[in-house]
């Protein structure tokens, strides 16, 4: 019974988790007006970016692209075709922008796969690229270590966590998981 409370409350915090994601950048409206053609050099049209492995150059298109392809994957994610949110992901990550961003959100992914090891990896590359929310990112890694059966690993991050100023509500991760 205990673990089925477990499962429980960790379905509940990916599905608000991942919900967060998605409305953190959400659309504005803007009013239709007439607006003045402005010319672009050519150059300026479409300027390569390196992939992050840096072999080749690839041509990206703009920050709304980017924004898009993340819009798409949280909604993925959302509704559990975590496969097709780790293929979004993975296009997000060849921008080379917001990285932290991305790695916490396609470790969500894979935790919702049950990939627990390349979730707990993706969270501590989050980490290191000094993502925003850390104290959400060690709870979560936390979360992937405890169901890998990482009690000492996953009392670390969730104490790391609370430090941080992240806490869940009623449930205490701490008093269940440091002995």
């Amino acid at each position: 019974m205990n673990r089925f409370i477990k499962i429980v409350f960790l379905f509940i915090f990916l599905l608000v988790g991942s919900h967060s994601y998605s409305q953190e950048y959400a659309k504005t409206t803007v009013k239709k007006t007439k607006r003045a053609v402005v010319p672009v050099k050519k150059e300026e049209e479409t300027k390569p970016v390196q992939k992050a492995s840096g072999a080749a150059s690839v041509e990206l298109g703009s920050e709304d692209e980017f924004m898009k392809l993340m819009k798409q994957a949280n909604t993925y994610n959302e509704k559990r075709k975590y496969s097709d949110a780790l293929v979004t992901y993975n296009k997000a990550l060849e921008f080379n922008r917001k990285t932290g961003w991305v790695l916490r959100c396609r470790a969500s992914a894979y935790f919702g796969q049950k990939d627990y090891e390349r979730s707990i990896s993706d969270y501590t590359a989050a980490i290191e690229a000094n993502t925003e929310q850390l104290g959400e990112v060690y709870y979560s890694r936390g979360m992937s270590k405890a169901m890998m059966a990482d009690n000492a690993g996953a009392c670390a991050d969730f104490k790391k966590a609370k430090e941080l100023g992240f806490e869940v509500n009623g449930h205490d991760v701490i008093g269940q998981y440091c002995n």
